[in-house]
């Protein structure tokens, strides 16, 4: 009886040995995914970011098209009030 009580004894300590790194390694993974949270929002502020900046980019890229087309247009303007001028004075209808 006794020698069973001492490797009942055994095996209770073992588990106990057991259960104790089992914990350690509970309270690490705790560590870990609580930095893997951490990383997963900045990155996800980041993606937010660079979608921020990508749209800002094709805005700023947008002007000087925009400005471009702003001259042609008063160019054109002008060329066409040009004619529409010389065609009335050559027809007499001018001053």
């Amino acid at each position: 009886m006794d020698v069973k009580v001492a490797k009942l004894e055994e095996r209770v300590f073992r588990c106990e040995k057991d259960i104790m790194l089992l914990w350690e390694k509970v309270g690490s993974l705790s560590d870990v995914y609580l930095a893997l949270t951490k990383v997963s929002d900045k990155v996800e502020r980041v993606e937010s970011d660079i979608t921020e900046i990508k749209d800002d980019i094709k805005e700023i890229k947008k002007i000087p098209l925009k400005r471009w087309n702003s001259v042609v247009d008063t160019v054109l303007k002008v060329t066409i009030g040009a004619l529409v001028s010389y065609a009335l004075i050559r027809v007499g209808l001018g001053g």
